[in-house]
């Protein structure tokens, strides 16, 4: 509780002394970073508060909804995210994990087909490898607690790709003198 009341002031104190919001993303981005994904899923809140157009802040706090349990709060982010902007892979991508979560099997396949048609080979590949593991499960109807252990397999697998191509995008980069 005196956490919360300490971070509730520090979050207005940032609020109020920097009009522009910039070390309030820094801070919600340094926390996404570190996976510390509750506190990051508050500052990015209180930051789309003043710039509801910044789909990257938008996509990021439902990424740390998902990971913070709350999988529909994730699909509206990543909604409004895919409404407005269309391109953004990622953002179809961790809807259909959000689904997944959500026992939405068709809605799991269809954004990630989404993602097909825009999306990376490494992460593409993965998600090509995962999909017989959701038809499975839907062929079985494994109970709650099987769907749930299946859902954060697929999700670790996934992240999994992102990061190695994350890490590949870096390499060839640096192979070419680019920078960030």
């Amino acid at each position: 509780m005196k956490r919360n009341a300490v971070l509730v002031i520090l979050l207005l104190t940032i609020l109020f002394t920097n009009g522009c919001g910039t070390e309030l993303i820094q801070r919600a981005e340094s926390n996404y970073l570190a996976r510390d994904y509750q506190p990051a899923a508050q500052l990015f809140d209180l930051y789309l508060t003043d710039h509801p157009d910044a789909f990257v802040a938008r996509r990021r706090l439902g990424h740390a909804l998902l990971k913070t349990g709350h999988p529909r709060e994730a699909a509206f982010q990543f909604e409004k995210v895919i409404a407005s902007h269309p391109g953004d892979s990622l953002s179809y991508l961790y809807l259909g994990l959000t689904y997944l979560h959500l026992a939405d099997y068709p809605k799991t396949m269809a954004a990630w087909q989404q993602y097909e048609a825009i999306g990376k080979p490494l992460i593409i590949s993965e998600v090509n490898r995962q999909t017989p593991l959701i038809t499975e499960a839907i062929q079985k109807n494994l109970p709650d607690d099987g769907l749930n252990d299946l859902a954060k397999k697929i999700e670790s697998a996934i992240e999994q790709a992102i990061s190695a191509d994350q890490l590949r995008n870096d390499y060839n980069r640096s192979r070419l003198g680019e920078c960030g």
